[in-house]
């Protein structure tokens, strides 16, 4: 890996290094001394359950990302015709907040309008690329079903907030999230910008709500109104020390053992394999 760097470094011309050992030696621990992207996983396949165990593998690696160096759960599926539109709006959705890199793994030439309205929102691709690079986390999981109603989020510049819920399981379900869990007040106020849907919705205070249908998720930015965060930076230099700041307070903040996977053990199931199951995620 060393010497592939060394070599890419010599040609003198701008190169992105992906690398892929497969997460068999916790690349997330190294890479970035090696190479732009690291896989953390092993190899995806167009199937619900294996996307969702990709996520799981990754959520653990936040902290070790960053501008210049990236956890990568592989490809995008979207568009391929294994899972359904929903399912592939999720996997949009998460990979997007992770900050994974988004590299489609379908033709675009057949492409549908779904699937290239999936792959060309804007807005969720802007999350993708925010110039804070803070990895996404898992931050909560939620009753009655703590492994498959889940809240992850991003800090993005300017003090805002990524927020998906996600829900894995196979009945509708509310999800919510607390602004405990993505480092704002409790007593924030926070605009709400519903992200699939561009809109904005109403106000939220405390916590953020929504219903979610089977194996969809909800993506939404949130803008604090009432916190210097949320105000205007008078110079570049101002807004740079301030997402430091901001950057900073989620160091080390998440959920990096998922409920989905301490599950897994319970069935008997090893975590390190068991993505090649469709019966693990049933």
């Amino acid at each position: 890996m060393i010497a592939m760097r060394v070599w890419q470094n010599a040609t003198g011309r701008p190169m992105l290094f992906a690398m892929c050992e497969w997460g068999n030696e916790e690349p997330a621990r190294w890479g970035g001394e090696v190479a732009n992207s690291w896989r953390t996983t092993g190899d995806i396949s167009d199937q619900w359950w294996a996307m969702v165990e990709l996520a799981d593998l990754t959520a653990p690696w936040f902290d070790y990302a960053g501008p210049g160096g990236w956890n990568d759960p592989d490809m995008l599926e979207i568009g391929n015709g294994g899972m359904t539109d929903v399912e592939y709006r999720s996997q949009m959705t998460i990979w997007s907040v992770l900050k994974a890199p988004l590299i489609i793994g379908s033709d675009l030439r057949s492409a549908s309008a779904t699937t290239l309205a999936l792959l060309g929102n804007a807005d969720v691709i802007a999350i993708n690329q925010d110039r804070l690079g803070v990895a996404g986390r898992l931050v909560e999981e939620r009753p009655p079903d703590p492994a498959a109603l889940q809240a992850w989020a991003a800090p993005l510049s300017r003090g805002r907030v990524a927020v998906a819920l996600w829900n894995r399981g196979d009945k509708t379900a509310d999800i919510l999230c607390r602004f405990v869990n993505v480092q704002l007040d409790p007593s924030t106020v926070a605009a709400v910008y519903d992200v699939w849907n561009g809109i904005a919705l109403a106000d939220a205070t405390g916590q953020i709500t929504a219903t979610v249908a089977p194996h969809d998720a909800k993506l939404f930015v949130l803008t604090p109104r009432d916190e210097p965060m949320a105000s205007v930076i008078a110079s570049e230099a101002e807004a740079e020390v301030f997402d430091r700041r901001w950057a900073a307070r989620w160091r080390g903040h998440g959920i990096q053992s998922p409920l989905s996977r301490t599950l897994l053990k319970v069935r008997g199931k090893s975590p390190t394999t068991a993505w090649a199951s469709r019966e693990a995620y049933k």
